[in-house]
């Protein structure tokens, strides 16, 4: 053999091997990752003023996760100790390679280029409470530190605070002096999400009309887009700014939140789907990505009910098509209709019903369901597509509420519980974000 010489075969098959070691390592890993979630709501503060509806935002937040199989431990009204204590409690639990949630809403304040997470037994600090949180509060970056150092593969913080003075607020989840923007990106492997940008007021309701929702402006947003089966955490993160900021239009203000990702790639809620990417990823094949079409997007909007006009006191009439002689009346359903049909059933009856503009036995089958909660069965798709089409449009609340799933169980810093909500096993989505081969990979 001459010095030099290089035996290309060789060369290939040791690379071919290496590979195939990695892949199955990489899928070996996410086979036996975690997933974990610390839910945090503060309502009670005992000497700021208090809030309303952060509980009950937290609560929304951990049924949404549960669904998707996270491990969940939900705490309310946390004092300076009890918050240590969870942080603690919850810090244990994970380990090397798990995926981690962290969900606080409540009180924050954003000093010194660091945000302060408020427990509900701060004191009124007046004008010194840049000198005092220190010890009084903790802040955003240490507890991501503390869960990062644990080895996590995936780390989500979602804040429901305002960055502001809350000392002197009311009505809000804040103040009303702006600080210092928080500038920092995330570690590797995270991504924050905020409810409203740097310096800016996180509302909790739409002041000056009657306003029932139990949620926050930014929960409202939020939650329905965790629950759905096709969107990554960065399409989440874009779709709750323009939903958000809708809600706080209606009271003639702004609120957009803010989204700071160092993400590599993207990470899926769905597991299926997340690990199916993820493979993708590992065996060097690049998928095809397509943004979503106007009906999936409308049926991601039409999962937050409360974002359409309320309902006047007038009755909705339907629409009729007027014939002319310039174009004849067309009885028949077209693709467009099925793809709209599809789109409406899919956020409201049936997750799992396909986008694909054709009328089968899926699309038979969640359209019998809408009509029979609606006691619309004398209506036939074939003959009157533009009044179920018509009466979809107009009843949004009234079809969520038919189709709400009862709350499941949740673990507490008392009991020292946790409980886990399974999902269905043969589920499979209408669109992933991405495709293989053409086709959408679920």
């Amino acid at each position: 053999m001459l010095r030099g010489w290089i035996d290309l075969e060789a060369v290939r098959k040791a690379i071919l091997i290496s590979t195939m070691i990695l892949t199955f390592q990489f899928l070996a890993d996410l086979a036996h990752a975690e997933r974990h979630a610390l839910v945090i709501g503060n309502d009670a503060y005992l000497n700021v003023t208090p809030l309303t509806r952060a509980v009950k935002d937290a609560e929304e937040v951990t049924k949404a996760l549960e669904f998707w199989e996270f491990e969940v431990l939900f705490e309310k009204n946390l004092t300076r100790i009890q918050f240590y204590q969870t942080l603690q409690k919850f810090v244990d639990r994970v380990e090397t390679g798990d995926e981690v949630v962290f969900f606080f809403s409540g009180h924050g304040v954003g000093i010194d280029q660091k945000n302060y997470l408020l427990p509900i037994d701060v004191p009124d600090l007046g004008h010194k409470y840049s000198l005092a949180l220190e010890d009084e509060a903790r802040t955003v970056s240490s507890i991501l530190k503390r869960i990062r150092d644990k080895g996590t593969r995936i780390n989500i913080f979602i804040i429901d605070a305002c960055r502001n003075n809350p000392f002197s607020s009311e009505g809000s989840k804040g103040g009303n002096l702006p600080f210092g923007l928080i500038g920092n990106d995330p570690p590797h492997g995270s991504v924050i999400i905020h409810s409203a940008a740097p310096g800016k007021l996180a509302y909790e309701k739409i002041t000056g009309k009657d306003d029932n929702d139990k949620n926050s402006l930014f929960v409202r947003s939020l939650v329905p887009l965790l629950k759905n089966p096709q969107l990554s955490i960065l399409d989440i993160g874009e779709y709750v700014k323009g939903f958000t900021n809708s809600h706080a239009n209606e009271m003639g203000l702004s609120q957009v939140p803010e989204v700071r990702n160092r993400l590599l790639g993207h990470y899926f809620f769905n597991p299926d789907l997340d690990q199916e990417y993820r493979s993708i990823i590992a065996k060097g094949k690049i998928p095809e990505f397509r943004g979503p079409t106007i009906e999936e997007f409308s049926a991601a909007s039409r999962n937050i009910a409360r974002a359409q006009p309320k309902a006047t006191e007038e009755t909705v009439t339907p629409k009729k098509r007027i014939k002319t002689p310039e174009q004849p009346l067309d009885h028949s359903p077209t693709s467009d209709d099925v793809s709209k049909l599809q789109a409406t059933l899919m956020s409201l009856v049936y997750p799992r019903l396909a986008i694909d503009g054709k009328y089968g036995p899926k699309s038979e089958k969640a359209l019998q369901r809408y009509l029979d909660a609606r006691k619309l069965t004398a209506l036939k798709w074939a003959d009157n597509h533009s009044e179920i089409l018509t009466d979809l449009e107009a009843n949004q609340d009234i079809v969520a509420k038919l189709f709400q799933k009862a709350p499941p169980k949740t673990s507490s810093l008392t009991s020292g519980a946790s409980s886990k909500s399974r999902r269905p096993t043969n589920k499979s989505c209408s669109y992933s974000g991405f495709s293989l081969n053409g086709k959408p990979v679920c």
